[in-house]
């Protein structure tokens, strides 16, 4: 289930790759067979690559606005909450994601140590520092951020860092995020709440009138304005699939 939006992904690149290369050929003069074979090859070529792809960087995919906000409130809570209704919620939420990766046949995670320290501003090397003198050089620690002083350390020890959107997500898939935070979350502003009407979603629409218009160049006697258009719909699809934040 993971890999479907992967999936989903590969096939939709795939279509916007094979409709304009196959009308495009066919206004050409090319023959159908060549045609369908042509594009249909560079489409599977393309849909693969994408789904490689996405497979090894979807982890790493940014945040979206809404979900950055609801990830800074979780920081903010984490930071505020008793130490140990914090790593009380962590520690659950570890050994699920634990779990899960053990299921899907992921080698199983290594049995450092583990320290959730969580700041306000981010956490300094002399703080760093006063953990390693007191769990040892090798552990997994859980934080918000690390200045530019601790990220040197973390090179020099055998540290294991999770850091704040890593730490989101985590809680988020293994359904742990508190339903209430701490503090209030700031109203977004008008920028961001224009950013909503531009999701992935939104390419949707976009895909299938650029696929109808490119359709219709085939059958059309002045097909230049519905190849003109139909591409440029799908270009426009792709830019919100690639660039807009998800819903």
């Amino acid at each position: 289930m993971k890999q479907l939006p992967v999936a989903a992904d590969a096939v939709f690149y795939a279509a916007c790759t094979f409709l304009p290369i196959l009308c495009i050929l066919r206004y050409f003069g090319a023959p159908v067979w060549l045609s369908i074979l042509a594009a249909g090859a560079l489409a599977i070529c393309v849909g693969l690559a994408v789904f490689l792809l996405e497979s090894r960087t979807r982890g790493r995919r940014l945040l979206s606005a809404r979900q950055a906000r609801e990830r800074d409130a979780l920081l903010f809570h984490l930071a505020l909450a008793p130490a140990r209704e914090t790593e009380e919620l962590l520690r659950r939420a570890h050994k699920k994601a634990q779990q899960t990766e053990q299921t899907s046949g992921h080698p199983p995670a290594n049995d450092a140590p583990v320290e959730f320290l969580f700041t306000l501003e981010p956490l300094s090397a002399d703080r760093l520092a006063s953990l390693i003198r007191t769990r040892g050089e090798r552990f997994t620690l859980f934080c918000s951020e690390l200045s530019p002083a601790a990220e040197k350390l973390t090179k020099t020890f055998p540290i294991t860092v999770i850091r704040r959107d890593e730490v989101y997500r985590m809680l988020n898939e293994t359904g742990e995020l508190p339903e209430r935070f701490l503090g209030t979350t700031p109203r977004p502003s008008r920028r961001e709440r224009l950013r909503t009407l531009f999701t992935r979603n939104s390419a949707k629409p976009f895909f299938v009138s650029g696929a109808l218009l490119l359709l219709m160049s085939l059958f059309t006697i002045f097909p230049v304005y519905y190849l003109t258009a139909g591409s440029l719909l799908l270009l426009l699809s792709i830019g919100l699939r690639i660039l807009a934040p998800s819903e």
